[in-house]
């Protein structure tokens, strides 16, 4: 006996596709367009004003220069979905999100604090750079050719958990970029 369920279960491998399906469905029909470079880039344009939805996984990012507008989407997905209205952008993505009458600023201030405590650097000195210059770093195979007395890392895990969390860094910071280029070299 087998049973065809008529919605997906939260949980099951087929509930957020469907759940991107409907999704995708209601946004088009609200006149919505997909982005053919990015499918969760969802725009609508109308006399100048334009709105933006970003999807996520299951959050949503909605932006847009006419309030109106905005109004009549989350109107759109309240009546196809069971949502909640967060209000403001304040963090996304571990990326901060900072407004002043000036305008908007993206931080990882918090996300960078959260990796140093995690790796114990917290009482470190500061550098002007990611590493100090002119470091040489030997690969396993070479330090058995020369029969060195380096310790190797007894849980490499932690170490490409931390060059995987760098290399998100390196989406905003720059001077992170060249650290992890050539730290991932000895993985």
């Amino acid at each position: 006996m087998v049973c065809r369920l008529r919605k997906s279960l939260y949980g099951l491998k087929q509930a957020s596709i469907q759940w991107n399906i409907r999704l995708t469905e209601a946004l088009h029909a609200a006149e919505f367009t997909q982005s053919k470079y990015d499918y969760f880039l969802f725009t609508k344009r109308v006399k100048g004003k334009t709105v933006v939805l970003f999807v996520y996984v299951d959050d949503l990012l909605i932006a847009g220069n006419d309030i109106d507008m905005i109004e009549e989407l989350k109107g759109v997905l309240n009546t196809t979905f069971k949502m909640k209205d967060l209000g403001n952008l304040r963090y996304f993505l571990r990326i901060e999100v900072l407004r002043s009458n000036e305008g908007i600023v993206l931080s990882q201030k918090k996300y960078v604090h959260e990796l140093i405590e995690d790796t114990g650097f917290k009482d470190a000195k500061i550098a002007s750079t990611p590493l100090e210059q002119n470091l040489k770093l030997t690969t396993v195979d070479y330090d058995k050719d020369i029969q060195s007395e380096d310790a190797l890392l007894e849980n490499k895990t932690s170490y490409q958990r931390l060059i995987g969390r760098l290399i998100y860094l390196t989406h905003t910071r720059p001077d992170i970029v060249f650290a992890v280029h050539y730290l991932s070299q000895f993985m």
